[in-house]
C-alpha cells in the first residue's frame, strides 16, 4: 500500500491488514504518496493513460465484461450492448439501428452455416438448414418449396399448375372450364342448361323408375299398344290420321243413348228468371257444358219439339216455319237443361229481338231459335 502506514504508525506497516478508510481518524496522506503503488515506479495516472488515452486507445488483449455490465454509447446512453446471463442484447432507444455493409451475412453460433445473406446490388437470400428458400430478384422474389398463407391477394394471371382439388369455396367461371378434359362428371350436379344429344351416347335405362314423361318429347319410334291405356276422346286434340278400322273393336255405330258421347240434340237459349231482355248467338264450333252454362240473361234449355211455327194470336204474328219461341214483351223464360258433359255447337243457337209491322201496326218481338249441339265428352 501507500507509505501512509509508516507515517501513521510507529510499528511495521506490513503487519497491518484490512485497513478501512473510515478508521483513519487524523493525519493526512499527501498526493505524492497516493500516486505510488507498491511495485509501481511511475504515477498511476501515467500508467492508466498508457493503457487508455482520452484521445483513443488500442487494446492488445481481451476486454471482459460480466453479465449485465453494459457498454453504453451516446450522451443519453442511447445504445447499450450487454449479456444478461441468458441472451445477448443490443438495445437502441433513439433513432434507427443502422448496419452499413455491402454484403451482410448472418451465421449460426458455430459460424459454419449461413442464415441470411444480403447483397448490396444482388439478391437477399434466406436459408433453411443450409438450403436457400427465398431469393429476391429485380422483378420480385423466388420461393423454393411451398408457400403457405392465410390469404392471398393480387393477380393470378401468372399462376400455373393449379390443383383444382384444393378449391374449397367460390365459383369457377364457365370460361375457365375446358370441357374436353373433364371426366367422371355427375349429372346430378346439373341444375340448368341442356346436354347435347351427342353427349348421351347409347344409355341403358330401367324405365320402371322414370315418371312424368312428356309425350311431346317423343320424336321417333313407336309406343306399344300395351303402354296405352284408358285413352278417352278428351285426351285427343286435332285431326286423327287415317285409320284401318278393320282392327278396331268396341266402337258403337250409333250412340247408346240420347245423352251419350256422339249424340246430337236440339237446344234453345232462354231467359233466366225475371231478367231483362238481351241477345246472344252461340256459333258453330263453340264448346259448352249445357247444364252449367250462363251468359248474361241466358241459359241453355231443352228444345220444346211441339213447336213448328211461332205465332201470336192477337194480333196475328208469325215466324214462318222456323222452330222456336217468340214473345212481344220480353224473351221467353226457362230453366237450364240437365244435360252434362261437353257439347259442341254444330247449328247456331240465336236469341234476340226484331221489329215488324207497318205504321201504327209496327211492333218489337223477341225470339229464340233452336240450334243443334253434339256431345263430345
Amino acid at each position: 500500500m501507500a507509505t501512509y502506514e509508516s507515517k501513521k504508525y510507529s510499528h511495521t506497516g506490513n503487519l497491518i491488514t484490512n485497513l478501512q478508510s473510515p478508521n483513519i481518524a487524523d493525519g493526512t496522506v499527501s498526493d505524492v504518496e497516493f500516486q505510488r503503488l507498491d511495485g509501481v515506479t511511475s504515477d498511476i495516472q501515467t500508467q492508466i493513460n498508457g493503457r487508455v488515452s482520452p484521445a483513443g486507445a488500442t487494446f492488445t488483449g481481451d476486454l471482459d465484461l460480466q453479465d449485465n455490465v453494459r457498454e453504453r454509447f451516446g450522451n443519453s446512453q442511447d445504445l447499450q450492448i450487454y449479456h444478461n446471463g441468458t441472451n445477448s442484447i443490443i438495445d437502441n432507444s433513439t433513432g434507427q439501428l443502422i448496419i452499413n455493409a455491402d454484403v451482410l451475412q448472418l451465421k449460426n453460433g458455430a459460424s459454419n452455416a449461413t442464415l441470411a445473406n444480403l447483397n448490396q446490388a444482388g439478391a437477399v437470400n434466406l436459408f433453411f438448414n443450409g438450403s436457400t428458400k427465398i431469393s429476391t430478384t429485380n422483378t420480385g422474389a423466388t420461393i423454393n418449396g411451398t408457400a403457405t398463407a392465410t390469404t392471398f391477394s393480387g393477380s393470378g394471371a401468372s399462376l400455373t399448375n393449379l390443383d383444382a382439388s384444393n378449391l374449397s369455396s367460390g365459383t369457377v367461371p364457365n370460361a375457365r372450364i375446358q370441357g374436353a378434359n373433364l371426366t367422371g362428371l355427375n349429372a346430378s350436379a346439373l341444375d340448368s342448361g341442356t346436354v347435347p344429344n351427342a353427349r348421351y351416347g347409347t344409355p341403358t335405362f330401367n324405365g320402371s323408375q322414370i315418371t312424368n314423361l312428356n309425350g311431346s318429347n317423343i320424336a321417333s319410334g313407336t309406343v306399344a299398344d300395351a303402354r296405352i291405356s284408358t285413352l278417352t276422346s278428351s285426351k285427343l286434340t286435332g285431326a286423327l290420321p287415317a285409320l284401318d278400322g278393320s282392327a278396331l273393336t268396341g266402337i258403337e255405330s250409333v250412340p247408346s243413348a240420347t245423352t251419350s258421347i256422339g249424340s246430337i240434340m236440339p237446344f234453345m237459349l232462354k231467359r233466366s228468371g225475371n231478367s231483362s231482355n238481351g241477345s246472344l248467338t252461340l256459333s258453330a264450333g263453340t264448346e259448352v257444358t249445357p247444364s252449367t252454362y250462363t251468359s248474361g240473361i241466358f241459359v241453355i234449355s231443352d228444345y220444346d219439339n211441339s213447336l213448328s211455327r211461332v205465332e201470336k194470336a192477337s194480333p196475328n204474328y208469325a215466324m214462318g216455319n222456323t222452330k222456336g219461341f217468340m214473345g212481344i214483351s220480353q224473351q221467353t223464360s226457362g230453366s237450364s237443361t240437365s244435360k252434362t258433359g261437353v257439347w259442341r255447337v254444330i247449328d247456331p243457337l240465336f236469341a234476340g229481338s226484331a221489329t215488324g209491322g207497318v205504321g201504327n201496326g209496327s211492333y218489337t218481338y223477341y225470339y229464340s231459335i233452336m240450334g243443334l249441339m253434339q256431345r263430345i265428352s
